[in-house]
């Protein structure tokens, strides 16, 4: 069985940010966006290996640690203890697809339980934001998980919105149908920084 995401330093720094949208939103983005580079290293090497923590705008250690429970956890149950091969050595066809079913796989993954942890940490934080707090939300989001930022963003959260599903897709799909409305009435789609 897979152990709970648990990270309570990072979810009382989430919280503290209660009351900045955009920071709260951009820390969530921030370690959503880490979550592909370490699965990518965590198979480079044997199930138990171990990630160090990355230098970031908030402390990773912590959220390091629980992604590599995560996927130790999931590699274990899965057979996949062993070094996965080097995606960039001469590897056959059928490697590469192996290698690249489970980095996806295991990937979404975190990814949906990180977003879980983190809508079930800040659901009452979130739900009293208004319109405007809730696009800056989704904003700093963006900018965390992408670093960059489109000039609108829809007036719902996404950690509420999206659950169970890649919150970064759901937001660029709101963000693209209100990109086309901006195109129509000659105004920018993407936000200077």
């Amino acid at each position: 069985m897979t152990p709970a995401f648990d990270l309570p330093r990072t979810g009382m720094v989430l919280r503290s940010k209660s009351g900045s949208p955009y920071e709260l939103g951009k820390l969530c983005g921030v370690l959503t966006q880490m979550i592909s580079s370490l699965v990518m290293d965590h198979l480079d090497h044997a199930a138990d290996f171990r990630n160090t923590a990355k230098p970031s705008i908030i402390d990773t250690q912590e959220f390091t640690a629980a992604v590599d429970a995560q996927l130790r956890a999931m590699r274990t149950k899965d057979g996949q203890t062993d070094k996965f091969p080097d995606v960039l050595e001469k590897i056959d066809r059928k490697q590469k697809r192996h290698w690249k079913k489970h980095k996806d796989r295991y990937t979404h993954a975190v990814k949906f339980m990180f977003a879980d942890y983190v809508s079930g940490k800040l659901d009452e934080v979130v739900v009293g934001f208004h319109a405007v707090a809730n696009q800056q939300f989704n904003k700093g989001f963006d900018y965390g998980l992408n670093g960059m930022t489109w000039r609108l963003y829809p007036s719902v959260n996404v950690a509420l919105e999206a659950k169970g599903e890649d919150w970064g897709k759901w937001l660029r799909t709101r963000c693209e149908d209100l990109a086309r409305v901006s195109v129509k009435n000659n105004l920018p789609v993407f936000d200077d920084l």
